[in-house]
This record gives C-alpha cells, sequence and structure tokens, in this order.
C-alpha cells in the first residue's frame, strides 16, 4: 500500500521499538527483565538494535557492541531479529488501516502515515479518526502493541510525524493548520529529516529550535546548507509537507 503525496492533512501513528515489542508479545515473561533486540547480521561485529526500558537504566543504549552492553548490564537477554516476522506484522496493519483511508504510507516499520483529508465527514474529527485507526488496529496486532502507539495529527507529514513524537500513548497530540507553525517553533533542529551533519552545524551556529531556524533568510541557509537548508527552512514554516 502506498501513498499520494499530494494530501495535506494528516495522521502518523508510531510505535516506538516496534520489533522489540514484537518479540516481547512472543515472549511475555521477558517484559519485565533487560532485553537487547541484536541489528540483523551484516556483519561479524553484532551491536545493540533496540533496548528494552530496564536495559536501558543499566546503560545499554543501540549501537554497542554486545560485549560492552553485557558489562553494563549482566543479567541482559540478547535476542536474535526475525525480519520476516517484522514484515508480517507491519504489512496486517497497513492493510486493515486502508479501511479507514486509501491513503497509506508506510515510513519503516512501526510508523505510518495516513492521508485523511475529507475524512471529517464521514469519520469525525480528528480525535475520532484516531481512535477508529486504533479500533482497526486492535483487530490485527497483539493489544499491547497498539496501546502503546502514539498518534499525531497535523497538517504535512512532517508535522504530523513531530506531533506524533511528543505524542504519549492514548493521548494524541492534534494540530490545526493555524497553530502549525507555533507548535514546530518550540521542536528541536534534531526533528528536522536532513542530514545529521547539517543539523549539528546548526546547532553549533546555536539555532537550536525550528523557531529559530524560521528567523534566518532563505539565502543565507541556501548558501551554507545548500538545498538541505532550504528544505530545512521550509519545513520549520509548516509549507513543505
Amino acid at each position: 500500500v502506498r501513498a499520494s503525496n499530494e494530501s495535506r492533512q494528516a495522521l502518523c501513528l508510531w510505535l516506538p521499538t516496534f520489533e522489540l515489542r514484537l518479540e516481547l508479545v512472543r515472549s511475555p515473561e521477558l517484559d519485565r527483565t533487560s532485553v537487547a533486540l541484536l541489528s540483523p547480521r551484516e556483519n561479524t561485529r553484532r551491536t545493540i538494535w533496540q533496548v528494552s526500558e530496564r536495559a536501558y537504566e543499566s546503560g545499554v543504549r543501540p549501537g554497542q557492541i554486545v560485549s560492552q552492553a553485557v558489562s553494563l548490564c549482566t543479567s541482559l537477554t540478547l535476542l536474535e531479529p526475525d525480519p520476516a516476522h517484522y514484515d508480517a506484522a507491519a504489512d496486517t496493519m497497513l492493510e486493515v488501516l486502508t479501511e479507514l483511508t486509501p491513503i497509506v504510507e508506510p515510513a519503516g516499520r512501526g510508523r505510518v502515515f495516513l492521508g485523511i483529508d475529507g475524512l471529517e465527514r464521514l469519520s469525525g474529527p480528528p480525535n475520532q479518526q484516531i481512535d477508529r485507526a486504533l479500533s482497526l488496529l486492535f483487530q490485527v496486532s497483539p493489544a499491547p502493541l497498539v496501546a502503546a502507539t502514539r498518534a499525531g495529527v497535523a497538517p504535512g507529514k512532517f508535522g504530523a510525524w513531530v506531533a506524533a513524537a511528543s505524542a504519549q500513548s492514548g493521548r494524541p497530540v492534534i494540530v490545526s493548520e493555524s497553530g502549525l507553525i507555533s507548535f514546530l517553533a518550540d521542536c528541536p533542529i534534531s526533528s528536522l529529516p536532513i542530514d545529521s551533519i547539517v543539523s549539528h552545524r546548526l546547532e553549533r551556529l546555536g539555532i537550536r529550535t525550528l523557531g529559530q531556524l524560521h528567523r534566518l533568510p532563505e539565502l543565507a541557509l541556501v548558501a551554507q546548507f545548500g538545498e538541505d537548508g532550504r528544505n530545512a527552512l521550509a519545513w520549520s514554516t509548516g509549507s513543505r509537507i
């Protein structure tokens, strides 16, 4: 299922550490222990991919080599990834969401954008659309996964993603067209979907929020960062969806 890029109003559903959560559903006895999901086998030096909350509290972080992670948490349980299982679960979720809208765009496992322009007449206001989306997911996905899903609605995919990232489970963030710029203003530069080198350079220049970026001249940004600078400014103003 793929989306049209023309939809303005978007709903983002995001389930952090989607793959690890699927593993914990399969092995619920591990839910209260320190668990880490290994990175897919790409080379002989395995690293940590995703970590449980308890493992994180022990100092285990994504990207660490296994020996370092185990030294920080000797009770750590390491799990091998099962990409076929994750893909099947993600595909099932995408398929059922087309009952709400035909405009469904995955953005990696565990994150999906829904185009919801014109749905208010059929499905009610955004909060009811979110409830409908979650009820559809409950039909095909384990309840713990759906309960942990974060939801955000805003004009454009970027705004919807930032809204979902700032939401909590059961507390969606809904941003109106008129409130988009003020909502984005307080968001960190790191939320921009640009090269991390560019965002780090902006931070070194003292530009830490999208509101600060918004006040910079476009010509200066383009001169410093090329097309990334132009795009970053457009996202910060809500003009790029």
